[in-house]
């Protein structure tokens, strides 16, 4: 087929980035964190350069191997490059997910010291250890429940308003932790 002056994203003979060297690369394992963990909410390269803590040169590698695979969405708002989480990436449910355990919720509570053999005994704790209502441990049971059935059974039922739920949900544990004394 001609080429109709028609831009790709990849150069003919180069290999479009894989999802597993997007998602795992050494260099930058915090970029995803904030993109997932906030997939609502754009950013600029600079942004992420100070959040992530990274050189300039490291986290736009990483960005540029987010965006070929297609996990990032870029836009442009003047000369300025805004990323996104890409929700129609094949995986958007589940790295918001990762995120959401990684920087929202287990993180945190592993600094603390917190370990829990019953995860759902975690959910219902919240309201007496942290102070936060009895809803938001509800979402964080519930997203952990259709997470168990989509990995034990194989059944995946999650809509975008769990997601929604989820990530106001974690965000709240995540400054109630954050409020927490040290050990």
């Amino acid at each position: 087929m001609p080429n109709m002056g028609i831009k790709t994203v990849n150069s003919p003979g180069k290999p479009r980035t894989s999802l597993a060297d997007a998602l795992f690369s050494a260099t930058q394992p915090r970029v995803p964190a904030y993109l997932f963990g906030q997939p609502d909410r754009s950013f600029f390269a600079t942004e992420l350069i100070g959040l992530a803590g990274g050189g300039s040169g490291a986290v736009q590698r990483e960005l540029a191997r987010l965006a070929d695979s297609g996990l990032v969405a870029v836009t442009r708002q003047g000369n300025r490059k805004h990323y996104q989480a890409n929700p129609a990436s094949p995986i958007f449910v589940e790295l918001c997910g990762i995120a959401t355990k990684t920087v929202g919720l287990a993180e945190p509570l592993r600094w603390h010291g917190y370990r829990s053999d019953n995860r759902y005994r975690v959910f219902q704790v919240l309201p007496h250890a942290l102070g936060l209502p009895a809803p938001v441990w509800r979402v964080l049971a519930k997203a952990h429940e259709v997470r168990n059935l989509a990995e034990y059974e194989g059944h995946f039922n999650a809509d975008s308003q769990l997601l929604r739920n989820l990530i106001v949900a974690a965000e709240a544990v995540r400054v109630a932790v954050a409020a927490l004394p040290p050990l």
